[in-house]
């Protein structure tokens, strides 16, 4: 209880703050569950709050290209040379040692945190809840399918985000107005 307090107080701060004043409306509510997921990731203190941020986040399925998006900024900035497997281990090991020194055991998955970067740079998506899990004949049935369902994503995606940040050059604030500017651009040149 104390964890949504926490996160209700949180997403009120963010209602007027300066990162949503160009969102679109219906983006709006998302972007402020990421700003609240991102923070609470960074301070490592209240996985209750970091819960409720999350099934916030999960709520809205179409965040992905967001999170994605977001990902995928952070690690160009980070890595302007590149980004190779040696850095995937880097990333990934650190995220994941930050992560589980305050959430309890079993609630973050090394291999979840590798594809939500693998899908931050294109190779690899979320599974939609809905999506059958592959069963073409070629796949040995011995093995399940590795792609997270967006809520598993969302639960991880904020915690490499928050991982991220210290190391780049910008705010999360200015990392999505960027994101969100693109957006804003791609419908200005869809329009005839």
């Amino acid at each position: 209880m104390l964890g949504q307090a926490r996160t209700s107080a949180m997403m009120e701060v963010c209602q007027d703050g300066a990162v949503t004043s160009g969102i679109p409306g219906p983006a709006r509510e998302f972007v402020r569950a990421t700003v609240v997921a991102v923070e609470l990731a960074a301070d490592g203190s209240d996985p209750e709050a970091y819960d409720s941020a999350i099934a916030t986040l999960a709520a809205h399925p179409d965040g992905g290209r967001v999170l994605g998006d977001l990902l995928r900024a952070l690690l160009e900035d980070t890595h302007p040379e590149g980004f190779d497997s040696d850095d995937v281990a880097v990333v990934t090991g650190r995220c994941y040692a930050a992560a589980v020194a305050w959430l309890p055991p079993g609630r973050v998955d090394v291999s979840t945190l590798l594809v939500v970067l693998a899908g931050a740079l294109g190779i690899h998506p979320y599974a939609d809840a809905e999506q059958p899990r592959d069963q073409s004949p070629d796949r040995d049935d011995a093995r399940e399918a590795t792609a997270p369902t967006w809520p598993d994503h969302a639960w991880h995606a904020p915690l490499l985000i928050a991982d991220l940040l210290p190391h780049a050059s910008g705010t999360l604030d200015a990392y999505l107005a960027a994101v969100f500017a693109e957006y804003a651009r791609e419908a200005r040149e869809e329009q005839p």
